[in-house]
């Protein structure tokens, strides 16, 4: 996108034209459930579930940024009617603070954590209950019939 015949072209679109930009400068941030779970594995184990990397710029380039190049994001909407332009207030936000504070108020996850920090396996009320910090799913519910 920074090629300078790129940039050209750009230039000749009116300044009111709004460039959504879907690649490197895009946000990784695709779903909540997806990074709520990867902070509450990570609070398993470091060293099972390390946080995945986030390899995305966070802003355009200034020659970008000053042909009006907005990087896509999640949820985003360019409202046209009304006439709105680019409207952020659905996009996904990553609250890791809120994800792990989530984590820690589950029943008996404090102890049970630091139990199996420890190397020691959880022996409260019921031996039996394994704690689980997602309800991920395998596969597709329309797939399981």
């Amino acid at each position: 996108m920074e090629h300078p015949l790129y940039l050209q072209w750009i230039a000749r679109f009116p300044a009111s034209t709004v460039h959504l930009a879907l690649n490197q400068y895009s946000s990784p941030e695709s779903s909540v459930a997806v990074h709520r779970a990867q902070h509450r594995l990570h609070l398993l184990s470091s060293e099972l579930f390390p946080l995945l990397p986030s390899q995305v710029q966070t802003a355009t380039p200034s020659p970008l940024s000053a042909l009006n190049v907005r990087p896509g994001q999640t949820l985003a909407r360019f409202c046209l009617r009304p006439s709105l332009g680019f409207q952020s207030d659905t996009v996904v936000k990553i609250e890791v603070d809120a994800y792990v504070r989530q984590a820690y108020s589950s029943p008996n996850f404090p102890e049970a954590l630091s139990q199996l920090r420890a190397g020691r396996p959880f022996r409260g009320r019921n031996a039996t209950f394994l704690p689980f910090s997602s309800t991920l799913r395998r596969c597709p519910s329309s797939l399981e019939r």
